[in-house]
């Protein structure tokens, strides 16, 4: 059974954004963010305390990511669109990394 990540925070304060970090770390390389051995592993690998085998839940954050996500998608692809149309070669990458930053953000949950 899964556990809240509240739960977690009694032991180890700063899980909630270790875990956010982790996750998008393992979307951009292909990863699987929701492998709870994996987490777990990464947990005692930086000598954070062990959050345990069970997936810890994280449905703030998960809303917050989604909504975060979303709105770097939206932006980055008006800010790609409009250097693309101004023939702004930087402004149109920056904007191309912006939206796909959304896109891993979104993918962690």
């Amino acid at each position: 059974m899964a556990r809240d990540i509240a739960d977690v925070e009694k032991q180890n304060p700063n899980v909630r954004q270790q875990n956010d970090e982790w996750r998008k770390q393992r979307v951009e390389r292909g990863q699987d963010p929701n492998d709870a051995a994996a987490f777990r592993e990464h947990q005692k690998a930086i000598g954070a305390p062990d959050p345990g085998d069970a997936p810890v839940r994280d449905t703030q954050g998960a809303a917050r990511r989604e909504v975060q996500g979303t709105r770097n998608e939206i932006a980055g692809s008006i800010k790609s669109g409009v250097g693309k149309v101004l023939r702004n070669d930087r402004l149109a990458s920056e904007g191309e990394a912006q939206r796909h930053s959304g896109d891993v953000s979104r993918k962690g949950d």
